[in-house]
């Protein structure tokens, strides 16, 4: 979970952050930073989880669940959105990579660490991208579109199949460090 109000000049934390008080952990089955059981590998089995992110239009607040009949995992009241009061003007998904330590050997791939180019089976990627509308029916996206950090290490590439609707992968190994010399044995 993350959350940050101003481009993490000023504000911003995680989930597994104390101090990260925003979202209210609701779920008894469901626990936030664990692993999950089924995971993809690059080349072999996918596996896909069924995320849903709506507003309660009694409470305003924004609930999180997981599978097609959510499960509720818990929700960010409606005070911490004084921008969304009636709807969201842009939704976007994405991946992003965290360093809590400057300076140290974290290995920040993102999703599997292949580029988008690479396709199904070996970059990661979310597929059957909806919105959810004020009765919870849900519509593809309009103006669909993907993009990343220009000069990154990562990438992702957008489309859209009758299969898998709106798509697209994602993904990066990350900066790719720059070796030390190493001192040349003496005569």
């Amino acid at each position: 979970m993350i959350q940050e109000k101003d481009a993490y000049l000023d504000t911003g934390c995680y989930g597994g952050d104390r101090h990260c008080n925003a979202f209210v952990h609701v779920s008894r089955t469901i626990a936030l930073g664990a692993a999950i059981n089924l995971t993809s590998t690059v080349g072999g089995d996918q596996f896909d989880i069924t995320i849903q992110i709506w507003k309660d239009r009694i409470s305003g607040d924004w609930w999180l669940g997981l599978g097609k009949s959510p499960v509720r995992v818990g929700y960010w009241p409606s005070q911490f959105f004084t921008t969304l009061v009636d709807h969201a003007m842009m939704v976007q998904w994405g991946g992003e990579v965290y360093r809590h330590t400057p300076n140290t050997s974290t290995i920040l791939q993102m999703g599997s660490g292949e580029y988008a180019d690479k396709g199904f089976g070996k970059a990661a990627y979310f597929c059957n991208i909806e919105i959810a509308q004020h009765n919870r029916t849900f519509l593809p996206i309009q103006n669909f579109h993907g993009g990343f950090t220009p000069g990154s290490s990562y990438t992702s590439m957008a489309t859209n199949s009758t299969a898998s609707g709106n798509y697209f992968y994602y993904g990066g190994p990350g900066p790719v460090p720059v070796p030390v010399p190493s001192a040349s044995p003496g005569p």
